[in-house]
């Protein structure tokens, strides 16, 4: 069973599988067999990456010139800084040499910008100690440049990409605009953001559900659309 869409490289090359038994055990070490690889379609070679059932590893980009798969690795249980040799958080993996660099530690999850140079990367926030507390921030690959702080609550980040009940695939609580430069947010906190990493931060609302928000762009950027279980609602913006 195929748990994250399969996702091919920029030259159709290299096809990131995620595989997940349908048995579930809750908080066990052996909650079900894992198993993530690469496909190498050109010489139709099987990698194996992880087979650890306490490694959750989300695909997250390639790079334009297919040489770098950005993965977050999470640890299920708390077992060490690395599982099956891999380090947690954000990971940049050649999959030629399948050298691995880390590139943010606490990474949860990431979302990058069309030209994959900005990320806004979930972290979990040292500074609550209130369930499902994390933080967002933007980050620039080509820099290590860091900007804003926003606090977050929702449980998906804390949860297996395999099971998590409200998968990233369907509830979309940040999405970037189709130009690149903006990012919507919905905190969990009842606030809608328009945030960018130039530093921009303006917010929409303060009344939005806390809970299954889905956010879409229109073709233009000019509206934001929102949906949730209770109504949806389009909020004009200022094209830049």
């Amino acid at each position: 069973m195929y748990h994250q869409a399969v996702t091919l490289s920029q030259d159709q090359r290299w096809a990131f599988l995620d595989q997940t038994s349908t048995a579930y055990v809750n908080n066990l070490p052996d909650r079900g067999n894992k198993t993530y690889r690469l496909y190498d379609l050109r010489t139709r070679q099987d990698i194996a990456l992880s087979t650890q059932p306490q490694l959750f590893l989300k695909m997250t980009g390639w790079s334009a010139n297919s040489r770098t798969v950005y993965l977050v690795a999470r640890q299920g249980t708390t077992v060490s800084h690395t599982v099956d040799g891999l380090p947690v958080g954000l990971l940049a993996l050649d999959p030629l040499t399948l050298q691995v660099d880390s590139l943010i530690g606490d990474a949860l999850d990431v979302n990058w910008s069309a030209d994959m140079d900005w990320a806004f990367v979930i972290a979990a926030d040292p500074e609550r100690s209130t369930p499902f507390a994390f933080v967002g921030r933007f980050w620039q690959r080509s820099t290590g440049r860091q900007v804003g702080a926003w606090a977050l609550t929702d449980p998906s980040y804390a949860a297996d990409p395999a099971y998590a009940s409200w998968p990233s695939e369907h509830v979309l609580r940040h999405v970037w605009s189709h130009d690149g430069t903006r990012l919507a947010l919905a905190d969990g906190l009842g606030n809608l953001w328009l945030t960018s990493p130039a530093g921009e931060a303006v917010l929409l609302t303060s009344q939005m559900p806390r809970e299954n928000i889905s956010l879409l762009w229109s073709p233009d950027d000019s509206y934001l659309v929102m949906h949730s279980g209770i109504g949806d609602w389009a909020v004009p913006l200022a094209v830049e």
